[in-house]
């Protein structure tokens, strides 16, 4: 893994919204992630994947397996840079797709506070941090973004929800990266042009001195995940306040 300048990074998510932290995490971790999440998908019977595919929410009660990854200082320091502040999980979940779904999920954003709020502040309030296991490319398919500063206006759509939008930026990652993205970041994926499963998972974060409640906020400091807040206590500082 090559040296991520974390300043650099946490500016990005200022400037445009999001950023990218390449291949954080070992082919033995990817081969991990798959382990538990496809794992889930065979406990619940293997069902098929139309539309959205295979979402499993919350985590951290349905796939506690995954707790250990979100223990990746990197990661974790990237985004305490972004939020200036301690970071504590907030939600986490993930989605599994491959060839029988959607070719394009729609557009949408994650801010669901007064979107009048975005114009005054003067951080990031809060943040997505998605790990794609398999990677953003082509054949896996890839996320894609519509760039936003801190302060800009959440404004109109920028065309229909199933569509391509003129100034996009298709985001194209290694497999093992982690994309972190303000949740004002307007956002949508396509299907990969390869068969097989497509593996994602992540989570929404806020600081610790940021308690502002969110509708998507799931439980994740819960008794499925104790053992490993003994074993990866980076992870237990993301659950539970020291």
């Amino acid at each position: 893994m090559n040296q991520i300048d974390i300043k650099a990074k946490a500016q990005e998510v200022y400037e445009k919204g999001f950023c990218v932290l390449e291949a954080v995490y070992t082919e033995e971790e990817q081969a991990g992630m798959r382990k538990v999440l496809d794992g889930c998908w065979v406990a619940n019977g293997s069902p098929a994947m139309p539309g959205f595919g295979f979402a499993i929410h919350p985590l951290m009660v349905k796939a506690p397996g995954c707790a250990p990854y979100f223990a990746n200082p990197v990661v974790i320091d990237a985004m305490s840079e972004v939020l200036q502040d301690d970071v504590r999980l907030m939600h986490a979940g993930s989605r599994i797709s491959n060839e029988d779904s959607v070719e394009q999920i729609g557009w949408h954003e994650h801010y669901a506070w007064d979107p009048a709020g975005l114009l005054g502040r003067d951080k990031v309030e809060r943040i997505l941090a998605n790990i794609y296991v398999d990677g953003c490319s082509e054949g896996s398919g890839n996320l894609i973004v519509y760039p936003r500063a801190m302060n800009d206006s959440l404004g109109e759509p920028r065309g229909d929800s199933g569509a391509r939008w003129p100034g996009e930026i298709v985001v194209d990652t290694p497999p093992g990266s982690v994309v972190i993205f303000c949740t004002a970041l307007r956002h949508t994926a396509v299907r990969g042009s390869r068969p097989g499963f497509r593996h994602l998972f992540g989570g929404h974060y806020q600081g610790w001195n940021y308690e502002k409640p969110h509708r998507e906020d799931n439980p994740c400091n819960v008794r499925e995940v104790e053992r490993y807040k003994e074993q990866f206590l980076r992870f237990r500082s993301l659950v539970a306040k020291t």
